[in-house]
């Protein structure tokens, strides 16, 4: 079980909790304590973690390794949600807009909405995110973020919750 935290990532065994932390002086630690989000991929652990570096750490979960990866480009963004979208694929929102990175070559792709936060996806295509008082509808097509419609409320969107569509007709 893992639990990301404003004060570091931990992992608890069923009888010891181990703690992972930034240092300075120790680039094998993650680059940020805040960690806001993160996504489990084959064995590997990718963190949505603050702290405008242009970083991404990537945990082995079977050796405890940590890597600092930096994507092809020199966006200082900081990250507030990440999914997996396919195999290879993740994608992160940020304060910066939405990032695609393929994990297995660590090349990236954007599309800037400023202060994106991933809500959902679907079909392994369709990604909503939400920035401030809109929610936005892109698909990912040929390693492009693309966008396809978009909602706009009064104030901030907070939360949601995705319910099975049902057929509410009788009602």
């Amino acid at each position: 079980m893992w639990f990301a935290t404003y004060h570091g990532l931990y992992r608890y065994n069923g009888r010891h909790l181990t703690g992972y932390f930034h240092n300075p002086i120790d680039t094998g630690t993650i680059h940020h304590n805040l960690i806001n989000d993160f996504i489990f991929c084959d064995n590997i652990l990718y963190l949505a973690i603050w702290g405008n570096t242009n970083e991404i750490d990537k945990i082995n979960v079977k050796t405890g390794l940590i890597n600092r990866l930096k994507p092809n480009n020199k966006r200082l963004d900081v990250y507030s949600s990440v999914f997996r979208l396919s195999d290879v694929d993740i994608i992160l929102g940020g304060s910066l807009g939405l990032s695609l990175i393929n994990t297995k070559n660590f090349t990236s792709t954007y599309f800037d909405k400023p202060f994106s936060t991933i809500l959902y996806i679907e079909n392994n295509k369709y990604v909503f995110s939400a920035t401030g008082s809109n929610i936005y509808k892109y698909i990912v097509e040929n390693n492009k973020i693309v966008l396809t419609d978009s909602l706009t409320f009064k104030g901030n969107v907070n939360c949601t919750e995705i319910v099975e569509k049902t057929d509410y007709s009788e009602h």
